[in-house]
């Protein structure tokens, strides 16, 4: 459960139950206990309460549109392709599908080039050389169920293997993330989209 609320309007000692997160608004004096009993993020800057729920629901909206539209593409069965693309915008960098024997199928970055990659020019396969130097050191991990993540040197890729409906190995879903610190949240969006 998610809850917004003015620091003042806070109860002294509720009942909380489990996962649960409050976003509280200012500076109180019951913060000590929900910070020992749920998850806590705390605004302690001027700002407008109204606001912050706002932005909190439109949050919600975008991830509640993208699964939406996923929905529809699937039940619609569109082309892969199309899945890549509506998706482009809440990773906001290039997505690619390969093939169990690393050949592009799909992949989607933005017209200007924003969310481009070192191949991004030549999409039939990851080159070689990159390739292989990631295999000297590394295992490719067929059979991982989990997000997975290759090191190119200056940019880090994360991985999500797609499995067919017997489980076996069909590909893999790769979101690139040039220069860009590792974030939990881009694991738990692209097993969602790999299913």
């Amino acid at each position: 459960h998610l809850y917004i609320a003015n620091a003042e309007h806070l109860p002294a000692k509720p009942a909380l139950g489990d996962n649960v997160v409050v976003i509280c608004v200012g500076k109180g004096t019951h913060l000590t206990y929900y910070k020992k009993h749920c998850t806590v993020i705390q605004i302690t800057k001027n700002v407008n309460f109204i606001e912050v729920a706002q932005y909190v629901h439109s949050i919600y909206d975008r991830y509640d549109e993208w699964n939406d539209r996923l929905i529809d593409l699937i039940r619609n069965e569109e082309d892969p392709q199309e899945l890549l693309n509506v998706s482009l915008p809440v990773f906001g960098r290039l997505l690619s599908v390969m093939d169990r024997d690393f050949n592009y199928l799909f992949t989607a970055s933005d017209p200007e080039g924003n969310y481009a990659n070192e191949w991004d020019t030549d999409l039939s396969s990851v080159p070689q050389e990159t390739f292989g130097k990631y295999l000297a050191t590394q295992t490719f991990h067929t059979e991982n169920h989990e997000p997975f993540h290759i090191d190119f040197g200056d940019s880090s890729t994360l991985c999500v293997n797609l499995f067919d409906l017997q489980d076996t190995y069909m590909g893999c879903l790769m979101v690139d993330r040039p220069f860009q610190k590792y974030n939990l949240r881009d694991d738990s969006l692209a097993m969602y989209l790999g299913k």
